[in-house]
């Protein structure tokens, strides 16, 4: 099993502590925080293609009568 998707809140609750902490730029925390949504845009766009395609063959298949 994957555990990554739960895992995704603290990797935005670590960022301010890193920047704290280690004395990064807020630039580097700002540049991460986009990054993080830009993965999230892409991951949601990649489910709703996956579940558009599922229900595509779904309804080809009780068109074409599979019980």
């Amino acid at each position: 099993m994957q555990y990554d998707r739960y895992f995704l809140p603290f990797v935005i609750l670590l960022i301010p502590f890193l920047v704290a902490r280690l004395h990064f730029s807020w630039r580097i925390a700002v540049f991460c925080l986009v990054i993080l949504g830009a993965f999230s845009v892409a991951g949601t766009a990649d489910y709703f293609a996956w579940n558009d395609a599922r229900w595509d063959t779904l309804q080809e298949m009780v068109a074409d009568g599979t019980p």
